[in-house]
């Protein structure tokens, strides 16, 4: 069999046709666009209405809270070991609060605190006079929580009770008074309680002078009586291994005379 001799031919290809194009209507003017055509507007919809269907109510959606994740917990912004001062003996540690859900802060009890051995302790600590030991937590530490240092503190000055004379009772003849104390050199000096005779603070005219009843604790102004002879040993009689002597003798109203006495070698 003798097979068909292939031609080739080539497909007649079709003339180029115009493209169709609307004319441009060019007028005079300044060549720019005066207004542009707006887009065509949709038709108005309906409020509670589907658009897709005309007549039936807009279908409903429910937003779906995002799950809460069960494994991490941030700390309350409010309440951290950073604005959380604990006693002295505690540190402040993240607990997790089931009922709140969140890590709060707790002043849990230091396990070196009250150990005496450790060599952060308050019982290997001398401090100066006026200070005290106390174990306090330190805040320039690069892990939380940090840990308990002992660390002198000023100790709390008790003020001075003030005086006062009504719980003082003086003897017979004498009443309190506040004065300055004694041997006071440099100010401010303290205020004290002393029993005094009335005269202390009284000032007699001369020829004359104070003397206190010992009932009213009146004082009075009297005139000196006359002057008594001087004493002498002449009539004083002293026994073995004494001798007499002539002294001052002052009663309880400073009222001084000479007194001869019989005093021992």
């Amino acid at each position: 069999a003798q097979p068909f001799p292939i031609q080739n031919r080539a497909l007649p290809i079709p003339p180029a046709q115009p493209i169709q194009s609307p004319p441009v209507v060019v007028e005079e003017g300044t060549g720019l666009f005066d207004e542009v055509p707006g887009l065509p507007k949709p038709a108005a919809q309906h409020s509670g209405s589907d658009f897709r269907r005309p007549g039936f109510p807009a279908p409903t959606t429910t937003t779906t809270p995002a799950p809460r994740p069960s494994g991490d917990f941030t700390p309350s912004p409010t309440l951290t070991c950073s604005t959380v001062r604990c006693p002295s003996g505690s540190v402040c540690r993240l607990e997790h609060n089931r009922g709140t859900r969140r890590d709060e802060p707790v002043c849990v009890l230091h396990n070196n605190s009250n150990n005496e051995n450790s060599p952060n302790s308050c019982a290997r600590v001398r401090c100066s006079a006026g200070f005290n030991c106390e174990m306090q937590q330190t805040s320039s530490c690069s892990r939380r929580p940090c840990p308990l240092n002992p660390v002198c503190v000023q100790a709390p000055v008790t003020p001075a009770p003030t005086p006062s004379c009504d719980t003082v009772r003086c003897g017979p003849g004498t009443v309190c008074r506040l004065q300055i104390a004694e041997q006071c050199t440099i100010p401010p000096c303290h205020i004290v309680t002393a029993c005094v005779s009335p005269c202390a603070s009284v000032t007699c005219p001369s020829n004359s002078q104070c003397i206190v009843d010992n009932n009213s604790l009146a004082t009075s102004c009297i005139p000196n009586g006359p002057v008594q002879p001087t004493a002498s040993c002449s009539r004083v009689r002293c026994g073995f291994g004494e001798r007499c002597v002539v002294a001052k003798s002052c009663n309880w109203s400073r009222e001084c005379k000479d007194e001869a006495k019989c005093v021992k070698h």
